[in-house]
């Protein structure tokens, strides 16, 4: 059994991420995200909330709105500590 970690795997394109896809009425493709918090470093692939120093309400309302669908999902694409070594 090989050993993949997964930011590898999404930095080398080989994690199997579907390709994008345009959202509903609009035809631009448009990436999927993976859902991280405070402790992941930025990466075009990750969204995460800013931080809570310097919030202007716009990026309050987005925090907030991450948060919520990070703690609504159970699922592989929600970054946890715990998912930073992935077993292929």
């Amino acid at each position: 059994m090989e050993e993949l970690y997964l930011h590898d795997a999404i930095e080398e394109n080989r994690a199997g991420l579907p390709e994008p896809a345009p959202l509903p009425n609009d035809d631009k493709p448009v990436p999927y995200h993976l859902v991280g918090d405070d402790a992941f470093g930025l990466r075009t692939w990750l969204m995460k909330p800013f931080s809570h120093r310097s919030q202007v309400h716009r990026e309050i309302v987005y925090s907030h709105r991450l948060s919520r669908a990070r703690h609504g999902t159970h699922c592989p694409a929600v970054l946890a500590p715990s998912l930073r070594n992935v077993h292929a």
